[in-house]
């Protein structure tokens, strides 16, 4: 509802994610729904992204001499878990991104998003 109390014009979409959200009502019952968990789901992801951050960057020298060979030392995988972290760092932001706005209930913003998404070269791969 608008803040005038006019109620706001259901779109297509909004529709589709309100029968998404009864459909996982209906699966997992009302308190176990993960659609109405987004905002912790994205809460840990944005630690994900802080830990294999923090982690990456100990591994990291940032001196102009130093910083080509830590990078490639994190790449050939002799800093232990580098790979499994760098692949967390990739893909873990715009998945981030993508449940906040889930959350907020953007649409708008949300279909722009999800189009671009499939153009875009989510997780180091190719669309």
């Amino acid at each position: 509802m608008h803040a005038t109390g006019v109620p706001l014009p259901r779109t297509a979409l909004h529709l589709a994610l309100q029968r998404v959200e009864g459909g996982f009502d209906a699966a997992f019952g009302a308190k176990a729904n993960p659609w109405r968990h987004l905002g912790g789901t994205a809460f840990f992801l944005f630690f994900v992204v802080a830990v294999t951050g923090a982690y990456l960057f100990a591994a990291f020298h940032t001196s102009v001499d130093g910083a080509y060979e830590s990078v490639e030392r994190i790449t050939r995988g002799e800093w232990p878990l580098s790979g499994v972290a760098r692949r967390l760092l990739t893909c873990s932001p715009p998945r981030f991104s993508m449940l906040i706005e889930i959350g907020s209930r953007n649409l708008r913003w949300c279909t722009t998003f999800l189009r671009c998404t499939k153009r875009a070269n989510m997780c180091g791969r190719e669309a």
